[in-house]
């Protein structure tokens, strides 16, 4: 699927989603269940200027090694952070529990490995 016909949220829900899971992700970490505006809208903001820091440095890289804006990449955003010791080990768990998460689901799907697992034979 290409990205013109990609559906994607209009911006104002797009911004009410990250709110709202910043809410939850705040909640999950001990705060109040319904946090204050203003402590999620601080993290809202430092979070934005993070990703436009981090897709600005990987958009310049690739113009610079490749002569041209590509798609970003898994790979780009792992390069990006590569000295970040604290950001590549939560990579490296995110990834783990997906694999993991992957697992429990298909195993309720009766699958091994991705694969149906027929249970007449």
């Amino acid at each position: 699927m290409d990205d013109e016909s990609r559906p994607t949220l209009p911006k104002k829900r797009q911004k009410d989603k990250v709110y709202e899971d910043l809410q939850k992700l705040l909640f999950a970490f001990g705060d109040a269940y319904k946090p204050k505006d203003e402590t999620v809208k601080v993290l809202e903001e430092y979070l934005l200027f993070y990703i436009d820091k981090l897709i600005t440095s990987i958009q310049a890289r690739n113009a610079q090694k490749e002569g041209g804006i590509h798609k970003i990449t898994k790979q780009d955003v792992i390069y990006a952070i590569r000295n970040d010791a604290k950001s590549m080990s939560r990579i490296a768990y995110i990834i783990k529990m997906k694999f993991e998460f992957r697992k429990i689901d298909d195993s309720r799907k009766g699958k091994v490995n991705g694969l149906m697992i027929n249970a007449d034979n």
